[in-house]
């Protein structure tokens, strides 16, 4: 598990709006994945 550093990611931030994904969708479709993968996480829309 990694842990939040404050320092924004600007590559992440431009993939997320070029799929026109909200912080919350983006967060939901982490949360799915790691389900997918056996490995569930709490990603939240103020994290990511």
């Amino acid at each position: 598990m990694t842990t939040p550093s404050g320092v924004p990611n600007d590559t992440l931030r431009a993939v997320r709006i070029s799929l026109r994904m909200s912080q919350d969708d983006l967060a939901r479709a982490i949360r799915r994945a790691g389900d997918a993968a056996n490995e569930p996480n709490e990603a939240s829309k103020r994290l990511v």
